[in-house]
């Protein structure tokens, strides 16, 4: 009524305000309601997609559960095919490989953990493998430093070979289930071959392993191939971490190569300054270096990984610069090449690696420490019980230089 007694102007004017609040109120409550959708799709859309990534990581937790124990009969077939020759070849005989990945009920990388994961590698012959400082000294007390500690063994069976052939040939080693058992907590994969000598000679290193006038053809292709043998080892070892890397999605931090005789005579604990290092470095023992780096035990980070583990063994056959440098004379002098073309920075510190080389002893075939100047010694206080060998044990082709100490010493 009291809208009618106004004007006509004035009266549109207030109905067209009244058409246009009800229109912002319709509209408010509108946007209201979509916004109410909006969320509760994305609130579903979350859902889902949390409930996605749960089946996800239970999916992949079964599938290595089942990969690990699938994997063992497959890699067996498939490494053997890539390491062995048969006989339909046209070898000279069979040459057997076996490949075995192991479990455990330790934790897997696959857990989402970031910590510290170490690979060791353990390398030569069963015959002249020594368990117990290993265990003790490196992977018990690598447990204490890293999450993850994982081993991997490369071994030959049969007869053992030296360079240097030693007073006592008798077998200071164990057998392969002796070596299980005792590693069994780390082990995550053996590969033992039996005994093969079927490598080519590089003809572009025309005097590699010449040491002594008198060397015979024959003595320098013997001398030559059980580094090659060595050399092969290590890089198994390097196809057989990265394999477990790429399968389970997680990379190493570091890594740790050793020879079948060696001591560990120290609880052993991986050097923050190659983890910390953002540029390719190893460690390696300073002495019995022979032009190049000692290769009896070497350490070093994930950037270092290739070409420490598999530089010997493929520059010896393929690098450049490794065929062109004429005047190779030894293993110590090739990882010194290939690592110094890779850019790896080498450390070298006997202290910071407590390993040092055994040989078998005269006393029931029990190994002995090697003398210093064979390769040198840590300072005492030592944790592992071991004599060091007496000038008997150290004969042989192995003579005393001149002006070495051939002290003997007992722990």
């Amino acid at each position: 009524g009291a809208t009618a007694r106004l004007p006509p102007s004035v009266r549109n004017m207030v109905v067209l305000s009244r058409h246009g609040t009800f229109f912002r109120r319709s509209s408010s409550s509108g946007t209201r309601k979509q916004c109410a959708k909006l969320a509760l799709i994305i609130i579903f859309l979350l859902f889902v997609l949390t409930a996605t990534r749960a089946v996800k990581r239970t999916a992949t937790l079964l599938l290595t559960i089942f990969e690990e124990s699938a994997v063992t009969s497959h890699s067996s077939r498939r490494l053997s095919a890539r390491f062995s020759r048969d006989s339909s070849g046209g070898g000279a005989g069979t040459k057997s490989t076996t490949t075995t990945n192991h479990t455990n009920n330790r934790r897997e990388h696959h857990d989402g953990s970031s910590g510290l994961r170490i690979a060791v590698c353990v390398t030569g012959q069963i015959g002249r493998l020594e368990l117990g400082s290993k265990a003790q000294n490196l992977l018990k007390s690598l447990d204490r430093q890293a999450d993850f500690v994982d081993l991997y063994v490369s071994l030959e069976e049969g007869a053992v070979h030296y360079n240097n052939v030693p007073k006592f040939k008798s077998v200071c080693g164990t057998d392969i289930e002796t070596m299980r058992d005792t590693f069994r907590p780390w082990l995550r994969m053996t590969r033992e071959q039996s005994d093969d000598d079927s490598f080519p000679i590089n003809t572009n290193l025309p005097i590699y392993q010449q040491k002594w006038w008198n060397f015979t053809r024959d003595i320098l292709d013997h001398r030559t191939k059980n580094n090659i043998r060595q050399f092969r080892h290590s890089r198994w070892c390097a196809q057989a971490m990265q394999e477990r890397e790429i399968r389970l999605g997680f990379h190493y931090h570091g890594f740790v190569r050793i020879r079948d005789n060696s001591i560990v005579l120290k609880p052993f604990r991986f050097p923050t300054a190659l983890l910390r290092s953002t540029l390719p470095m190893v460690a390696v023992r300073k002495c019995m270096s022979w032009g190049g780096y000692n290769d009896k035990t070497i350490i070093g980070n994930r950037l270092a990984f290739d070409a420490a583990l598999r530089g010997s063994s493929e520059g010896y056959y393929l690098s450049p610069m490794v065929q062109r440098n004429h005047s190779l004379r030894n293993p110590e002098q090739l990882i010194k090449a290939v690592l110094d073309e890779a850019g790896v920075q080498a450390i070298l510190d006997n202290e910071m690696l407590p390993f040092v080389d055994s040989r078998c002893g005269g006393r029931g075939g029990t190994p002995c420490l090697s003398q210093q100047w064979k390769d040198c010694h840590v300072s005492r206080p030592w944790y592992w019980r071991i004599r060091v060998c007496n000038n008997t044990e150290m004969a042989r082709k192995t003579m005393c230089p001149p002006r070495c100490s051939n002290k003997v010493g007992v722990v």
